[in-house]
């Protein structure tokens, strides 16, 4: 029955220490899991396996404790039944063989030699566990010591992306202000643009009526020309008048002249005529040299006025060509503005979705602050367990040297008491 239920105990600590080695196992190979994530696993194993290897340690040491008693209890009542034994011989020499109390004793240590290699074993099974144990508490101290380093290392890491973090979110902070500004700055620049196209466009219509004016005027100035012709024309005319009626009057003098006396009154009319036609043609001459005057200053009117119609033509022209241009800023104008508010609204949702993360690795980096606080709490726990662990190996194996000499002591006895046998 002892026998059983100390192969039941070894079994339940072997698959204790396998399980847990089998959880410890699993968490360092799952997928995805970090460091962060394997801390409540590490401790729930590290708990779970460490309280059920070490109860089952102290259930066997329960049972040796247990079956020293019993041995204490038969090696007490070896002791009385020899010294009854040795009493019978002394008063009965002549009896060669053992009595019923050396038999009694002879018995009562087999059933101690028998409960010793028992407990010899169970011993020895407790200190492979307690090996075993030690080595699982090393493993597990060994991996808290390494979580704690890397989550030291992912506390670091965080530390710096959260001011990485920081700097992104004023840099973006930085960069809504700016666009905000550059989108004020390109609608104050498109109502300037649209002032400017309006007031080119007054601009333009006025250069077109003041072309409308000067075509105006140099109309005029062709029909004054054409008036200077006809004045030449009449001119020359009176001219040749002129010149026809002072033949006339000289030769009205010279026939006066044939006359003599009768011819004097028409020769005083012939003179008179002489001289107005003189007179005509040398207002002619006067007018001539001011029509022609008149003419020049027509020809060069008309020709300033031609070219500054044909200038008023190019003005239009580039003022057409600025005005389109004006047109194309404006609409480059608008685009950037409505492409700016674009950017300006992606640049505050951008802000806002910065300030979410900062706030989320603010948060992560507390908890990884406090996952490295537990980590630093399992590994000094695991470190504890461990010198437990080594503490009760110690214990366990001056057990198994005691048994080992409690062994030595029963064969001791036997033997002395095989020798007294005839």
């Amino acid at each position: 029955m002892n026998k059983q239920a100390n192969k039941r105990l070894i079994g339940i600590g072997a698959a204790v220490v396998a399980l847990l080695e089998v959880v410890i196992a699993l968490l360092f190979m799952m997928p995805g899991r970090g460091w962060g994530s394997f801390v409540p696993g590490l401790i729930l194993a590290a708990i779970v396996g460490a309280g059920a290897f070490v109860a089952g340690i102290f259930w066997m040491l329960r049972e040796v404790d247990r079956r020293a008693a019993e041995i204490e209890k038969h090696f007490t009542v070896a002791s009385s039944a020899e010294a009854e034994g040795a009493s019978a011989s002394v008063s009965d020499t002549v009896d060669v063989h053992i009595d019923e109390p050396g038999q009694a004793s002879l018995k009562a240590m087999e059933r101690m030699q028998n409960y010793l290699l028992e407990i010899d074993g169970s011993v020895e099974q407790v200190k492979s566990n307690a090996d075993m144990g030690v080595f699982v508490s090393d493993l597990i101290a060994e991996s808290a010591r390494s979580a704690a380093s890397r989550s030291e290392e992912q506390t670091g890491k965080m530390k710096e992306i959260a001011r990485t973090t920081s700097e992104m979110s004023a840099a973006v902070q930085q960069v809504a202000g700016s666009a905000d500004e550059v989108a004020s700055a390109t609608l104050v620049t498109s109502e300037q643009a649209s002032s400017g196209y309006r007031q080119l466009v007054g601009a333009m219509d006025q250069v077109r009526k003041t072309d409308g004016t000067i075509q105006t005027l140099l109309e005029q100035v062709n029909r004054l020309d054409e008036k200077s012709g006809e004045i030449e024309y009449f001119v020359s005319i009176i001219t040749e008048i002129a010149s026809q009626t002072h033949l006339l009057a000289l030769n009205a003098a010279i026939e006066a002249a044939r006359a003599g006396e009768y011819g004097q009154g028409f020769s005083v009319i012939a003179s008179e005529v002489r001289k107005l036609a003189e007179q005509s043609s040398e207002s002619a001459k006067r007018v001539s040299t001011i029509n022609a005057s008149i003419q020049q200053d027509t020809n060069e009117v008309v020709g300033t006025s031609s070219k500054v119609a044909e200038d008023m033509k190019h003005g239009i022209g580039s003022l057409e060509e600025v005005g389109r241009s004006f047109q194309f800023i404006q609409a480059a104008v608008d685009e950037v503005n409505v492409q700016m508010q674009d950017v300006s609204a992606a640049v505050e949702q951008i802000a806002a979705h910065t300030e979410q993360v900062s706030d989320t690795i603010s948060h992560a980096e507390a908890m990884v602050a406090n996952t490295s606080e537990e980590v630093s709490t399992v590994r000094q726990a695991a470190e504890e367990q461990l010198a437990g662990m080594q503490q009760l190996s110690e214990t366990v194996t001056g057990l198994s040297e005691l048994t080992g000499g409690i062994k030595q002591a029963v064969e001791h006895f036997r033997e002395t008491q095989a020798a007294q046998q005839p």
